[in-house]
């Protein structure tokens, strides 16, 4: 059997009809070739302003990160100006006590405090050494106190004072055993 080949089919082409007013004609192919061309540079140009406006949103959201950046660090900040504002209520409060207890002191002892030491090291410092600093008191003898050497007075209710004398004891002794 004798080979057949088939041969393609090609379909021509349509060609442009004649220009009637003098205008110079484009062959089909070539405008197809320069549209296929212009749909592709405008898909492409489609895809870039896309991608711009991603960026763009992108860069609006770090922004944003950014502002919530710095809105933290402003909260911080009021935060650490209101511990300041603390820090420097307390160091002036430990000054006052500092300057109390100095006052407290001996007028001859008080030169022996360390000057060149903070507010909270001199308070330390006169804590430990407030034995030596201050003056000594002297001690108490129970002097004018009492009654002369006289035994100490008693009172006793008329029901107490009975059940004293029921049990044999004296007033001062029933007083001592309640």
């Amino acid at each position: 059997m004798p080979e057949t080949t088939a041969t393609p089919v090609t379909t021509p082409e349509p060609v442009a009809p004649p220009a009637s007013n003098g205008e110079h004609m484009i062959p089909l192919s070539r405008f197809n070739e320069v549209n296929e061309k212009a749909k592709q540079l405008e898909t492409r140009l489609a895809q870039i302003e896309a991608d711009q406006k991603a960026a763009t949103e992108r860069t609006l959201l770090e922004q944003k990160k950014f502002q919530e950046l710095a809105e933290s660090r402003g909260a911080d900040l009021v935060k650490a100006q209101a511990e300041a504002s603390k820090v420097t209520e307390y160091e002036t409060t430990l000054k006052d006590v500092l300057k109390s207890q100095i006052e407290g002191l001996p007028e001859e002892k008080r030169s022996l405090v360390p000057e060149q030491l903070t507010t909270a090291q001199q308070l330390s410092w006169l804590a430990k050494n407030a034995a030596i600093l201050k003056a000594p008191n002297a001690p108490d003898l129970g002097a004018g106190r009492g009654n002369g050497g006289q035994p100490p007075r008693i009172e006793l209710t008329a029901e107490e004072h009975a059940v004293a004398q029921k049990f044999g004891m004296t007033d001062v002794e029933y007083v001592k055993n309640r």
